[in-house]
């Protein structure tokens, strides 16, 4: 089921193939591997334009995999002109225990400051929403799951 947010992964005959995000379904002249998440309606629409040895002759091997995603808006005391999305990354991957290239800021945005106890609002408290993604760290597939076994020789067809 995809009613939860999850993010492709790709392997054409065993080798990962890098994936384009797009904010609407590709089409057929987009680049090889651009993909769009509908996560309205649970799809995921992906495009593959053949492969680069044979074009397209039908052969080969497709492993797709979906990775859990954990989504999570942050709201700083911080301008939006002085945030720093390399150190926010950083500080947030140490934080969460994981490493900075599975965390991707989808989205950044200046907030109202907050009003004080009294309603008025609070001089110089300029504040910087953040909306990032946080994407499992799955094992790379094994062979068994690609399907690929050994022969009487020990060697993988």
């Amino acid at each position: 089921k995809l009613d939860r947010l999850r993010k492709p992964r790709l392997f054409l005959d065993r080798k990962p193939v890098s994936l384009l995000e797009r904010t609407e379904p590709p089409t057929p002249l987009d680049p090889h591997g651009s993909y769009f998440r509908d996560l309205n309606n649970s799809l995921i629409t992906l495009l593959l334009h053949g492969q680069v040895d044979g074009g397209l002759s039908g052969a080969g091997w497709i492993y797709f995999q979906l990775l859990e995603v954990l989504k999570m808006e942050v709201v700083m005391s911080v301008p939006a002109a002085d945030f720093d999305w390399r150190v926010f990354k950083n500080r947030s991957a140490t934080s969460l225990g994981a490493s900075p290239e599975r965390i991707q800021i989808t989205d950044l945005r200046a907030v109202a400051a907050p009003d004080d106890a009294e309603g008025r609002r609070l001089a110089g408290a300029e504040q910087t929403a953040v909306v990032f993604e946080l994407v499992e760290d799955a094992p790379l597939p094994t062979n068994e799951e690609f399907g690929v076994v050994r022969d009487s020789l020990g060697t993988f067809n």
